[in-house]
This record gives structure tokens, sequence and C-alpha cells, in this order.
């Protein structure tokens, strides 16, 4: 089944252009020392400062295959398989042997995989915890196979962003308050793995604290609300893929955009959450009356959808009121590390929607599920407004207009532009010029064109708003992320 999986999800990874969050990973991938690499992580006040595994396995995954858009994406891959390996063998504690075929239709994991950032990593080190506290929970205590994957999925997931803290906090206090410490296997290789994980655990929160105090509270571009936790079941439940692309549902959420375009998606929200109710109606309706066909489900698998439940829930509320008291906000990405207790939570209703007392209707509900859930993949993958931001036609149309003699605006991410070969701020023979104007104010050449990327990040006081209108600009040209504004 895992198998099977991998390769369902090869065509996930494209050739796109790198979009904005990639190429701040790019700027550690494209460094090309170890040297080089510390030290854009101790200068570095980014979000990526928090991610240093999943910046340091995309800079030696560099330093292998490349740069290159596929390549970089690639190293997706190698968390896939280390995240249908774990949910195969949670399958089978669990007798859903399909469930690593479940994730494989995931909009969410279609999405994650096609981003050079860390996301699928966090869902390898999610489902190897995850792996480890089942494989505890069916035992009654931990067992040596149990005990390595909690302790590698733990340190996976603390790794790859500070975001992985929060559900191994709280699947940390499951564990204790259920007394699973104290039955480690026997041998002191059990205390001193558990005592090694627990010691890097602490250096990299040591680490994380250090990085907080010196980049201080960073962008603040969403007041936190539970519209974050909206936004976040949205992505988790595979609503993505049948609505409008991620960056347009923000600006929506954000009042950039206006609502009334989009309203022909509510049918297919609306069918979507029916499959929803249908299935966990009809699973529900099984547990109640205890009537279930062979094989009946097991005590301890109602336990462990309640652990997943449970763990999601929780990791939820605690990201959602430090984000309160840090005023930033939050997404679905940032809590992939439960992403996989998700996972095992459906397997299982989907598993009891056809087994019980209205298994007849569970089994049509599951099958309505399953397509809309593959069709909003699908749409993921092929949906032009679900691409990304297109920083690369973009360059190219900064290039074009440069070097036929304009002044050029590009406000956008500079990361973005100079991947794509961009010298900012030196004049061309022509005599024309690219301008970085991330939120320009003052003091910059008057431009011929504008290229603007998310107003809300990069043009955030309006000018470059502003100067297009003053100047009489048009919209020549929209891109997936970008409006190029220029005189008639």
């Amino acid at each position: 089944m895992a198998v099977a999986a991998f390769v369902l999800l090869i065509p996930s990874v494209t050739n796109q252009s790198l979009g904005l969050f990639e190429s701040q990973t790019w700027d550690y991938a494209r460094l090309e020392s170890f040297g080089g690499f510390v030290n854009e992580l101790r200068a570095d006040d980014g979000p990526e400062s928090k991610m240093p595994l999943g910046m340091f396995a995309a800079w030696a995954w560099a330093r292998v295959w490349g740069t290159s858009e596929y390549a970089m994406r690639a190293l997706n891959f190698l968390w896939l398989a280390v995240l249908l390996g774990a949910l195969a063998s949670v399958g089978r504690k669990i007798s859903v042997n399909w469930l690593p075929l479940l994730a494989a239709i995931q909009p969410f994991l279609w999405y994650s995989m096609d981003q050079a950032r860390p996301e699928v990593m966090e869902m390898a080190g999610g489902a190897l915890l995850m792996a480890g506290v089942i494989s505890t929970v069916k035992a009654g205590a931990f067992t040596p196979r149990g005990l390595a994957a909690y302790c590698a999925g733990a340190l996976l997931l603390a790794g790859a962003n500070i975001f992985g803290l929060v559900p191994i906090v709280v699947v940390f206090l499951g564990v204790s308050l259920h007394g699973f410490w104290k039955n480690l296997p026997g041998g002191r290789w059990a205390k001193l793995l558990a005592a090694s994980t627990g010691c890097l655990l602490l250096a990299l929160v040591v680490y994380y604290v250090a990085s907080l105090i010196d980049s201080g509270s960073g962008a603040q571009l969403w007041k936190v609300t539970p519209l974050n936790l909206v936004y976040a079941a949205y992505e988790f439940l595979g609503f993505a893929g049948l609505g409008p692309g991620r960056q347009t549902l923000r600006a929506i959420l954000k009042g950039f955009e206006p609502a009334g375009p989009y309203w022909p998606v509510l049918p297919a929200f609306a069918t979507l959450g029916a499959a929803y109710a249908g299935v966990f109606a009809s699973a529900g309706k099984s547990w109640l009356t205890k009537e279930f066909t062979c094989p009946r489900p097991s005590r301890t698998n109602g336990w462990i959808w309640c652990l997943s439940i449970g763990t999601i829930l929780e990791a939820g509320l605690l990201l959602f009121l430090i984000s309160l008291a840090t005023g930033l906000p939050f997404w679905g990405k940032h809590l992939s590390g439960v992403f996989p207790f998700w996972l095992t939570a459906l397997g299982l209703v989907l598993a009891w929607s056809r087994q019980g007392l209205w298994r007849k209707g569970g089994r049509r509900w599951t099958g309505l599920l399953v397509v809309l859930l593959a069709a909003s993949s699908a749409w993921i993958r092929l949906a032009p407004h679900h691409g990304h931001d297109n920083y690369r036609t973009a360059a190219d149309e900064a290039r074009k207009r440069a070097e036929a003699g304009q002044t050029v605006w590009w406000v956008a991410d500079n990361s973005g532009g100079a991947y794509y070969g961009l010298a900012f701020d030196s004049p061309t023979p022509a005599g024309g010029i690219i301008v970085f104007a991330h939120n320009i104010s003052h003091g910059r050449p008057s431009p011929d064109a504008i290229i603007l990327s998310r107003p809300e990040n990069f043009d955030s006081q309006s000018v470059a708003a502003r100067t297009a209108a003053e100047a009489g600009f048009r919209r020549t040209t929209r891109l997936t992320g970008f409006d190029i504004w220029a005189g008639p």
C-alpha cells in the first residue's frame, strides 16, 4: 500500500516557478559551504532560522542534486517515504491497511509535496511520533521499536520547524499522564536513547528561545482570530483544491479581494461537507448501537481515535493561544506535524462507517468522500489558480523592460528575483534599471513599470499602488501572485 501511495504521489512534484517562501529556502540551499550555512542561520532573523534541520536538509540535498525548482522539491520524496512507511505501520496496528492510500488523495499533502519547504518533513516526524505512541498504547508500555520511533519522530519534528514543538508537548504530556515513561524497555540503551533525545530537544528549545529574542516579533500581516483555526481546518479537510487559490482566499478573508466571484464553489464545499457528515454519522451510529460486522473494532482503536483527535484539538488550541500572545498568525502548514493524526482518525472513521448498522450508506458516503478528495488533489496539481507565484515570468518581464531602457520597480521578494537572475539597482547598457522597492517610501527613481506581488506583504503602505494611479498606469499583465503596471 505504501509503495502504491508513493507512486500515486510522484506527479505531485513539479518544476513550476519557485514561490515566495521557497526562495527563502534557496537562500540556504545555494550556499557553498557548511560554514556559510551556519553563518546564514546565525544572521537570519526570518522564520527560516526557526527551521534549522529543515534548512540543513535543503542545503545538504542541494550539494548533491542542485538547486533547480524540481531538485529542491524532490527532497520531499525522502520525507514522503518515511511518512508512508510510518502510516503503513500504524495502519497494520489499527486494521486500516489502506491508510497510506488515504494519505495519497489528501489535497494538503499534494500541496505540501510541491513546496521546497519542511512541511512534509514535519509530517514524517509526526507520523513517526504517532507510530511510537500507538505502538505504546497497543502494548500498554513502550516497546523498543515504539520508543525508537517516538524519539526519532520527536527529533525530526522539533528540528524541522519551531512549530513542531507544539505536537511534541501535547503528546509528551499525554504519555506522561498515562505513566508510560515508567515502563521503558529493559537495558541501558532505552534510558540512554530517552535521555539523549531529551537533551537534544532541550538544546533545540534553547536555540529557538535565543533565535526568537534576536529576531523580535516578525511580520504581523494578519490579526490572530479564530479564522486562523478555520483556515487550518479548511486545509486539513481537503477543501483547498475545490476553492480559490491559497493567496486569493487569504486576501478575501483579510478584505483585500471581494468574495462574490467565488460563490459558485459553495455547492462543491457543501457536497464535501455532507460527505464528511455522512461518514461520521454512519460510524457514530455503529458505535452507539454496537452493531458491527466482523471484524469488530477493538476498544483500543476507540482510544486511539480519541488520542488522535485530542492531539489535533489540543495542538490547535495551544498554537492559537501562543499566536494570541505573540500576535503571529498561523495556517494549516504550521500544524503539519499533527496531520498524520488526522489521517489516522479519518481512516478509523471510514473503516467503522463501512462496517456497522448503516454500512450501506456509509459505503456510499465513503465513496463520495474519496472521489471529492481525489478531485480536490488533482485540482491542486492542475488548476492554474493553484499554481505557484510566478516569479519566473515576472523576472523575465522585468529583465526585458530594463534591457529596453525602462526603470522597473520590483515590488516583490528580492530572493525570488535573484533566483531568476535579476540584478537590482544595476543599470543595463540601455540605461534601464530594476529597482528593489519592497515597501518603498521615498528616494527611488520614477518608474516606467511596476511589478507588484502581494500588496499586503510588499506594498503595505500602498506607495506603489498610488504611484501607478498618479502616473496613469494600467495593468498590462496579470500573473499568479503578480500584477504588472505600466504606462500606455
